[in-house]
């Protein structure tokens, strides 16, 4: 009986010359599929790094770690040069496929199957091992992108293009109109009203402001060094009273951690060589790019009232607390709310209690008798802050005893480098 003609041609081209070209071939597709996988891989895993792997690629030397955080800075770049990428791949793989389809027919159920995974099981292993997969995909891609930046210009552009025209397309109103609106609308004399839509605003524009431009700039931070004796770093403590103070190393734009005041409790009878290091707190390490939404939903999550915010560089460029975001929301609750009642508590017949940002005009109207006439002040808003500084010649500390006329100021407590409440006393005038 006669062979099927069909098998006489399959076996001619097993045998034939067509075999090594169809091996190349089939080489080839391997290799784009193992391409597209790894794309997926790297990808993945640099996207879910998350803020304490940051933290820990900050602290790792070498050019991975660095290309890594140069990635990240850009998200947006980075993810158009995966995508033109990963597009290249899939479309030389289809014009081998359809060129070859004959040949490497048992490519297509391989394909599927990729395709599959690739969303489920590629991505799940990513996630787990990001690090490593980052450290080692990260060089790569730096190189890439920065080859790719002048041609994905246009998509990034056309994507920015389209993502404005879709938002003015849009029938609902944007979060810059409605502020805009109720930044218009804050004009009246009612001050409840004015307040209420202060907070409105505040809530409206609080996910477009990023970490920079709430955080308290470094320099201005109560920040102490890590080399301080045990006496030392308890006058600083003394004079600062804050709860949680950021301890740097070699500068102040090196963090290593956060001391929290109430660990050394138990402490405070020990002598001046006592390792108060070892009470140091892990901090919690942010970008200065981060949006402050994201930042408080993670800082609420983990239960951190500060973090430490750093630059590209991974050096200490400010910090921001939990109540720095709120009042990007509600404003300045004490003076917003309880001005009237906040800046001003008698003690005795002769001690008051003032907020630094009370004028001097109305401090002396409290304190003068109503028969004494009431000292020129200019500029006639003067604060009781400026006043001091005015006097004393320089940033007082918290203890600071500054005296003039028949009062006696005592400075209570600081806030970044503003005074916050002042103790006044006030001496009786000698009889003459």
């Amino acid at each position: 009986m006669d062979e099927p003609p069909g098998n006489i041609e399959f076996l001619d081209i097993l045998t034939g010359p067509e075999l090594v070209s169809i091996l190349l071939y089939s080489a080839g597709l391997l290799v784009l599929l193992l391409l597209a996988i790894m794309i997926t891989l790297s990808k993945t895993a640099l996207l879910s790094l998350t803020t304490d792997d940051m933290l820990t690629l900050r602290l790792q030397p070498g050019r991975r770690a660095y290309a890594a955080l140069t990635l990240l800075e850009r998200p947006e770049l980075f993810i158009t040069t995966v995508t033109w990428v990963n597009t290249a791949v899939w479309l030389t793989f289809i014009v081998f496929l359809g060129n070859y389809m004959t040949a490497a027919l048992w490519v297509i159920p391989v394909v599927a199957l990729i395709a599959f995974t690739s969303e489920t099981l590629l991505k799940v292993y990513a996630v787990k091992h990001n690090m490593r997969l980052s450290l080692r995909a990260a060089p790569t891609w730096l190189v890439l992108t920065r080859l790719c930046k002048p041609g994905t210009w246009p998509l990034r552009r056309f994507r920015s293009w389209m993502q404005r025209l879709l938002q003015q397309e849009s029938k609902e109103p944007t979060a810059e109109e409605l502020a805009e609106v109720l930044g218009l609308s804050m004009k009246g004399d009612n001050a409840e009203e004015d307040n209420e839509k202060e907070i409105l605003r505040g809530a409206l524009t609080f996910t477009r402001l990023s970490v920079r431009h709430v955080m308290i700039p470094i320099k201005n931070a109560s920040a102490v060094s890590s080399r301080l004796t045990f006496t030392q770093l308890q006058n600083h403590i003394a004079r600062a009273r804050y709860a949680r103070l950021p301890v740097y190393a070699e500068s102040a734009d090196k963090v290593v951690g956060i001391l929290y005041v109430k660990d050394l409790l138990p402490f405070t009878h020990e002598s001046v060589d006592f390792g108060w290091q070892n009470l140091i707190r892990p901090a919690t390490f942010v970008r200065e790019s981060k949006k402050i939404d994201l930042l408080l939903i993670e800082l609420l999550e983990k239960a951190i009232k500060m973090a430490i915010v750093t630059n590209t560089a991974g050096r200490t460029v400010g910090l921001v607390t939990l109540h720095d975001l709120s009042e990007e929301i509600v404003g300045d609750i004490n003076n917003e709310f309880d001005h009237a009642v906040a800046f001003y508590r008698r003690v005795d017949d002769h001690t008051c209690l003032f907020a630094g940002d009370v004028s001097m005009t109305d401090l002396y109207k409290m304190l003068l008798p109503e028969t004494e006439p009431i000292p020129l002040v200019e500029p006639a808003n003067k604060s009781l802050h400026e006043q001091l500084l005015e006097w004393h010649g320089k940033m007082p500390v918290s203890g600071d005893v500054i005296r003039y006329e028949q009062f006696t100021f005592t400075v209570e407590s600081l806030e970044y480098k503003e005074i916050k409440q002042v103790r006044v006393y006030i001496h009786e005038r000698q009889k003459h």
